[in-house]
Formats: structure tokens, C-alpha cells, sequence
């Protein structure tokens, strides 16, 4: 056996019996057709890989000199944590990829269902069967729709109910105008009537829809426009002027904290030369800390912004997943140039 045959024997350890069907069926969404077992693997060994640098590196120092006992527990509860939370970052990242992808290939197939559905209505009205209508309206410039509707296509050949194989396909994806269009179109299939002509109300209710997401969505433009400059541009502009006040603030202390006048003070004086030397003791450290926080403020303003914005414009918080990386990395970059423009600009006051 190859190397990818034991990794693929190994990830399935790691996968329950019950999970993986509909593991399989999530996959599927996203269209990968078979379940790679094998990167359940990979992603465990990388997780011991950087649990075992991160403890040598940095939590074995803090803990040499300390008793047995209290080394064998702390290791032991640092590698359980250390692992689990490497792995659920690790699921993190692969969750939001293949919901984007999920949600991309949604989003491809509502747009192409309404010139797939006219090819089947056509061949409907030059005398096909509606079995053999879906199949001849397969075209490979529909994509995912033309792949879906392949397997349905395969399914109803053989032998399996019309019916129920477009209900199992209009279920595996979280669409309502897909689910409502197919459901209407098997409705007139289980009563007999005339499916081309309840296809064609489908094809122009599916496009007046279209029509009015695409007008509202261009109606908000100026709503998400405002959000993005000033989670993008003005918030990193404002925690840079932030850090330059407190930097003047910190110098003040530092001057007062080195003048002899006032450490011989008493009331009042004495009690503000002692604030202020203990501010000016810690002022690197303190420095640090708001600069910290003014990335870590950031990275959160920057990460929820998105999701508004991706509400605004799709109605969907799953659209703004792909914004993050944008949004999180501009907002982070000005804020890091304005930081050192703003202090060159105002340096002479501290």
C-alpha cells in the first residue's frame, strides 16, 4: 500500500461511523466527491508538529525548575489543550473555505437555473419527455448546475422517481428560490398538468427576483461605501492619533517624574508626582499593551464590518467570510503606516 492508502486508513479513525454520511453529503456540496480521509491525518500530525515546537519553545522554560508532579500535569494538560485548539482552528479554516465554496456554487446555480429551465421548457414544447427534456438542456456553460442535474439525470435512468431525485437535489443545498422552484415544478409533476407552462412562471418569477436583488443591492452601494472607510481608513486613524496623546501624556509624566521641585511636595503635589512617576515606570509597558489592543480592536471592528457589509449587500453573512482577509489586512496596514506618519508628524511634542 501507498503512503495516501495508510493516511486514508488512519483519518477514518478519527471520523465516527454516524458522522460520515453526512460528512460525505457536505463534501458533495462543495463538490468534492470523495470524502480525503487521508488530511484528518495529516492535519493531526501537523497539530502534534506545532504543539511539540510551541512547548519546547516556549512553555518548557517557563516550567523547568518546578516540581515533577507539577511538570507531568501542566505537559499534560498543555498537550491536550494545545492540540485540541490547533485542530479546531485547523476545522476553522476548512469550514469557512468550503462554506464560501458552498455558498459560491449556490449562488452560480440560481443564476444559471433560469436560462437552464428556458432549454428545458423549449424541449418540452417540441414534444420530449420531461425525463429526456432535463438531460438535452444539459450545457456545460451552466457549470455546477450542469453537473447536478447530470446526477439527477443518472438517477431517473436507473430507475429511480423523477420527483424524488430533484427533491434530494434541491435539499442538498441551502437555497430557497432553488427549493421553491423545484418544488413547484414537481407539485405539477405529481398532478399531471402542464409542466412547461408552470416552468415558464418559474423562469419569470426566478428573474423578476434576480432584477430586484440587483436594484437593491445597487440602492445600499452608498451604505457599505461608508462602512468600509471608516472601518478601513478612519478607525486606524484615530487609534494612531489615540497612541500619539497617550505618548504625550507619558512624557508629561516622564518630565514631571524628573523634576526635584515637586518630589519634595506635599498635599496634592506630592500625591500627583507619584502618579506620575509610577505612569512614567511603566511606560513601555504600557506603550505595548495599547498598541496590542489597538490591533487586536481593529482586527475585530475590521472582522464583524465585513459580515454588516456582506449582510448589506447579499443578504447573507456567509458572502462576507471572503471580505475578512480585505477588510482585516487593510484596516491593520493603515493603521500600522498612520502609527509612524502621525507620530513623525507630531514627535516634537513628545
Amino acid at each position: 500500500m501507498d503512503v495516501m492508502t495508510h493516511l486514508d486508513r488512519i483519518g477514518r479513525a478519527f471520523v465516527f461511523e454516524r458522522f460520515r454520511d453526512p460528512l460525505r453529503l457536505y463534501l458533495l456540496k462543495a463538490g468534492i466527491e470523495i470524502v480525503p480521509y487521508s488530511a484528518f491525518t495529516i492535519m493531526f500530525f501537523a497539530s502534534l508538529g506545532i504543539t511539540y515546537i510551541l512547548f519546547y519553545g516556549f512553555f518548557y522554560p517557563m516550567i523547568v525548575g518546578v516540581s515533577a508532579l507539577a511538570v507531568f500535569l501542566s505537559t499534560l494538560v498543555f498537550w491536550i489543550v494545545s492540540v485540541g485548539a490547533i485542530v479546531a482552528l485547523f476545522m476553522f479554516f476548512i469550514w469557512s473555505y468550503l462554506s464560501v465554496k458552498i455558498y459560491n456554487r449556490t449562488k452560480e446555480m440560481e443564476e444559471k437555473l433560469p436560462e437552464y429551465l428556458a432549454l428545458v421548457v423549449t424541449n418540452l414544447r417540441s414534444g420530449m419527455s420531461f425525463d429526456k427534456s432535463l438531460w438535452g438542456a444539459i450545457r456545460p456553460e451552466f457549470g455546477v448546475l450542469s453537473r447536478e442535474i447530470t446526477m439527477v439525470s443518472k438517477q431517473v435512468m436507473t430507475g429511480n422517481d423523477t420527483s424524488q431525485a430533484l427533491h434530494e437535489f434541491a435539499m442538498r443545498y441551502e437555497s430557497p428560490i432553488l427549493r421553491r422552484s423545484i418544488n413547484l415544478i414537481i407539485s405539477e409533476i405529481e398532478s399531471g398538468g402542464e409542466v412547461a407552462a408552470v416552468i415558464e412562471r418559474v423562469i419569470d418569477n426566478l428573474r423578476k427576483t434576480s432584477s430586484l436583488k440587483k436594484e437593491m443591492a445597487a440602492s445600499v452601494v452608498s451604505y457599505m461605501i461608508f462602512i468600509s472607510i471608516i472601518v478601513m481608513f478612519l478607525a486606524p486613524v484615530l487609534f494612531a492619533l489615540a497612541n500619539v496623546i497617550f505618548q504625550v501624556i507619558l512624557s508629561f509624566a516622564d518630565q514631571i517624574a524628573a523634576s526635584p521641585g515637586i518630589s519634595g511636595s506635599a498635599g496634592g503635589a506630592a500625591q500627583l508626582f507619584e502618579s506620575m512617576s509610577r505612569l512614567a515606570e511603566y511606560g513601555d509597558q504600557l506603550t505595548s499593551d495599547f498598541m496590542t489592543f489597538s490591533y487586536l480592536a481593529l482586527g475585530t471592528i475590521s472582522f464583524f464590518s465585513a459580515m454588516i457589509v456582506s449582510i448589506i449587500e447579499k443578504g447573507d453573512i456567509i458572502a462576507g467570510l471572503k471580505y475578512i482577509p480585505v477588510f482585516m489586512t487593510v484596516t491593520l496596514l493603515v493603521f500600522f503606516f498612520a502609527v509612524r506618519a502621525v507620530s513623525g508628524a507630531f514627535g516634537t511634542f513628545f
